[in-house]
Formats: structure tokens, sequence, C-alpha cells
């Protein structure tokens, strides 16, 4: 209780096919590093209401066909650039699905899912984030965006509200 399940400070890492339960705090950091691959993951029951299930804050990473569910926290946080996110579920967190930070630019979601969290689906605070073929519904606000789009493709429809899903086509 109190710890991450997996941390990495380390460059050119991969954390694949583990399964963490009851992490006091995160299930998987990526805090310094770049370039990492995060696949096959499932994180269950973790957190402590303000840290995400899979946490990464440096650029160029994989993460793919990870699940995160019932964690108290976001399920995805990403706080970085050119991070590919691919083949994802967020169910049931206690805040958002997906966080996308306003420091983290140019990330891709492909085949993203978040459903029944507390917060967003969604929420998009970086600059030209890809989404394309994902799905956030069921959520409070399904998505909330107060960065940028590059594109925009994804299922949203719930009793949530949306704000300003738009794509900035400027660049």
């Amino acid at each position: 209780v109190g710890k991450d399940g997996i941390q990495s400070e380390r460059s050119d890492t991969t954390i694949s096919g583990n399964k963490i339960k009851y992490a006091g705090m995160r299930g998987i950091y990526i805090y310094s590093g770049d370039n990492c691959t995060v696949d096959g993951n499932q994180v269950t029951g973790s957190g402590n209401g303000t840290l995400a299930g899979i946490e990464v804050h440096t650029d160029g990473n994989t993460i793919t066909n990870n699940k995160v569910l019932k964690h108290a926290g976001d399920g995805f946080h990403i706080d970085g650039n050119n991070n590919t996110l691919r083949d994802l579920l967020a169910s049931l967190c206690s805040e958002d699905g997906f966080d996308l930070e306003g420091d983290g630019n140019n990330n891709s979601l492909v085949r993203c899912t978040a459903s029944k969290c507390g917060a967003e689906g969604l929420d998009n605070s970086a600059d030209q984030t890809d989404v394309s073929a994902s799905s956030f519904t069921g959520n409070r606000i399904d998505v909330a965006n107060d960065g940028t789009f590059a594109n925009f493709a994804a299922k949203f429809s719930t009793g949530g509200e949306t704000t300003n899903p738009e794509v900035d086509a400027s660049d």
C-alpha cells in the first residue's frame, strides 16, 4: 500500500504482460526515460484517487494492449510528446479514462476506449492530439478539450456533456 506497482526511469524499457492489483498508487509509472514500450498489462483496483493506473511523463513511448479497471484516479495519464496509445481500455476509473496534459503534444490515440469513468472519458489539454477509431461513452463527461486536435474520430454519446471537440486545422 502506498507504492507504485512498477516504476521506470530508463529509456528503451519494455514493460509487458503484468497483472497489477491493488497497488497503493500507480500501477505503472514512467517518469524518466524516453522510447519505452508498455504492452499487454492489466492494472486493477489500484490508486489513491489522484494518480493514474498507467502514468507516463516522457516522450516517444508506445503504450498498447493495456487495461486499467476500477482504478482510484485516472486510467491513463500522459504528459509527454509523440506518444502512441493503441488498443487501450479504461473502465470504472474514479477520474478520467485518458488524461492528456498540456505539456504534451502530438500524441495519438487509436482504438482506445473509456467507459463508466467518474470524470472525463478523454480530457485533452495537449496540442495536436490525433484520435481515431476510439470510444468514450458512459462517463460523467465523455470528451473535454481545452487543447487542440489534429484529428478527432471517436464515438461519444451519452447523457454526459462534450466540450469543444473541434479539430485545429491551422497547422
